[in-house]
Order: C-alpha cells, then structure tokens, then sequence
C-alpha cells in the first residue's frame, strides 16, 4: 500500500518513455523528470459533484486512506464509514472554526512529511460547506456582517477566503497528499444562446466554481440511476417438467459516477470533460468499498494510457 492505492488492481506504472534517461547534466537537478508518471490513484486529485444524497459522502468516506475535513456531517450516516474524520467540536466558537481546520490539516501535513503514510489523502466533505465556515469567521474575525463590504489589498472577502482554502490544498499536494473534494449542484439560471436556461452547476460562487474545475485533476459526476430489472421466477413442475414461471419486474435506483454529465448541465461551462486519465464514461459504485470502483478505473486507466506503442518514435 506504499503507493496509497485503494482497490482490486495494483498500479504499475511503465513510462512510454522507459529506457530514455535525462541528459546527465540535468539528471541531479530536483524536480527534473521525463515521461508519464502517475501519481497513485490517492495521491491524485478529484472533485465528486452532485445533489444531496445521492452517495458523495458514501463514495469517500469509503477511502481507509482518506483523512476528511466533514463540516456537514456526511460522514455521520456514510454507509461505510473507513476513513479518518475531523469534525470541530461544539466547544469551538464561530471565528475559530476555520483555525482549527487548518491545524487539524497542518498536523496530517507534517505526519505525511514524517514518513508515516496511512492517510494520503485529504479529504473536504463538502466544499461549500467548508467555503460557509472559512467566510463566517472571516466576517465574525473582521466585525463585518456582508462579506462585499470587506476588501484590502489582498482583494475582496471572497478572493482572501478562496485563497486561503486552496492554499491549505496546495499545501497538501506540495507535501505529496492527494485530495477529493465533495461538492452540491444546484440549479442555476444562465443565459445560453439567445435564451435563458436552468442548468445545474456547482453550488458556490462562479469563482469559486472555475478555481476548483481549475485545480482538479479529475471531475466526477454522482448521480442516481433508475432501471428496471426481472427477478428469476419460481420454478414450478408441470408433467413431470421444471418450469420457470415469469418474474417480477421491479425497479432499482443505483449509484453511478460519470466523466460528463450530460441532461440539465447543458449550457454550463463546466459541461466538459476534465479528466487526465481515461475513466469509463460510466462506473457503477456499491454502498461498499464504494472508492476501490474509483481506484480500479483509475489503475485502468492508466493501464491504457501506458501500452506499449507500436512503431518508432522520434
């Protein structure tokens, strides 16, 4: 587990570019490299987007290897509870809420930098809600009640709570932390062509919105799925002969994740792949070890992006 992979398949990573070594003269310089090298799959990182419910929570709290940020409570009802979860207690105040997250980030930072590796992954559950407490205390620590009314030389209310929010993630990922990121939609109105159109999109500001489709490596969809599916029949013996009566047809709702979601995105700017290794368009996820389905298309997809290549390159 050395890599911080979570599922049924290994990840072995083999470089197109294998055999090919630096220069030697660029060879010692840190940070010099060559060739696809993925991270492990918890080492990436990911946004998860969709309506309250539907199994966002679910899907991360599935992680053992995922320490969470859960200011919702989503992990209170989570299916499967494996990860590691931080939650600030009754005791802290409004003001201070947003100091001790940080702290609680801070301490898995220099953990991970330490050497100990069991959580490799930080986790936000949900985004919107950790954006709510940071902006609360920005406002309770500035003695402001409207966040617009606030600016500095560091920009506006919003641009210093954003700032410092993706600061702690990039924080993270310099420490060699990965971090998934639960996020609500909610309708939005958007002009589309000549005319007005509700479309879902992420529930936080337009801003806040492109930062975090910025800052992922890997944009998933979660949804509920309807289909309809037959029970086998009774068997039933007729002349001496087994016979399988008809089943019942009954309906079933399941989760799904997706790279695009499709339907009432239409006309939202955020309507467009982003993913930077080849996910199934679609994957089935189980109340159980719901994020090893993640992990296995991820290793997958890496697989694919990582045969060998016919012919000679120049």
């Amino acid at each position: 587990m050395a890599d911080g992979n979570v599922g049924t398949v290994a990840l072995k990573s083999v470089s197109p570019l294998a055999g090919e070594s630096l220069p030697k003269d660029l060879a010692k310089v840190p940070g010099m490299s060559r060739g696809f090298d993925p991270p492990g799959v918890n080492h990436s990182r990911f946004v998860v987007a969709g309506l309250a419910g539907c199994g966002k929570s679910t899907v991360m709290h599935s992680n053992p290897r995922m320490f969470i940020l859960d200011p919702e409570g989503g992990g209170v009802t989570a299916a499967d509870p494996q990860a590691l979860v931080y939650r600030t207690p009754i005791t802290v105040p409004p003001g201070e809420q947003a100091d001790a997250y940080r702290a609680a980030v801070r301490r898995m930072i220099d953990r991970h930098r330490r050497g100990d590796h069991e959580f490799c992954m930080l986790g936000v559950d949900t985004i919107d809600k950790l954006i709510d407490v940071f902006m609360v205390d920005f406002c309770v620590q500035k003695g402001i009640v409207d966040p617009l009314e606030y600016k500095d030389g560091r920009g506006n209310a919003y641009t210093i709570v954003r700032r410092d929010i993706f600061g702690l993630l990039d924080e993270a990922t310099r420490a060699g932390m990965g971090w998934c990121l639960a996020a609500h939609v909610t309708p939005k109105t958007r002009r589309v062509g000549e005319e007005e159109r509700v479309v879902n999109t992420l529930a936080v500001s337009d801003s806040f919105a492109v930062t975090v489709r910025r800052e992922c490596e890997h944009m998933l969809f979660m949804e509920f799925v309807t289909r309809s599916v037959v029970e086998p029949g009774a068997l039933k013996v007729v002349a001496g002969k087994e016979i399988r009566l008809p089943g019942a047809r009954k309906t079933q709702e399941v989760r799904v994740l997706r790279t695009r979601p499709g339907g009432t995105w239409q006309g939202e700017p955020l309507n467009t792949v982003k993913v930077r290794i080849p996910f199934p368009d679609k994957m089935e996820v189980p109340k159980w070890n719901g994020w090893g389905v993640v992990a296995d298309g991820y290793t997958e997809g890496v697989r694919i992006l990582t045969q060998p290549r016919d012919g000679s390159r120049e």
